[in-house]
């Protein structure tokens, strides 16, 4: 997974994924080909909103992911949640508790 932005959803509307820009960003002496926006990764599949949970990791982060489940035997519903790691760029600051959207690539680590 692949955090897009902070507070993503109103742009998220507007655009298409396969529209994004695939230019090279610089900062300093780096280049992250790993960003959907600056490099080379194509998005598909889920996309995902949640709150990031932990940042300690070198450009990872974790989001956890609230959702409901029904119980049928039950017939109710139940809160569920998951954690999914998720590479940040260098160029977003992200800190904890805050909201982003997420969405699902292929592996990174190939590149």
């Amino acid at each position: 997974m692949i955090m897009l932005s902070i507070n993503f959803e109103k742009i998220l509307k507007k655009i298409k994924f396969t529209h994004l820009s695939k230019k090279k960003k610089v900062k300093g002496n780096t280049i992250d080909i790993k960003c959907p926006f600056f490099g080379f990764v194509s998005l598909r599949g889920r996309i995902l909103k949640g709150k990031i949970y932990s940042n300690k990791m070198n450009s990872s982060i974790i989001v956890r992911v609230d959702y409901i489940s029904y119980l049928k035997k039950q017939k109710r519903y139940i809160k569920k949640h998951t954690n999914i790691p998720a590479h940040i760029s260098n160029f977003f600051r992200a800190r904890v508790g805050d909201q982003v959207v997420i969405a699902e690539c292929r592996f990174l680590i190939v590149i």
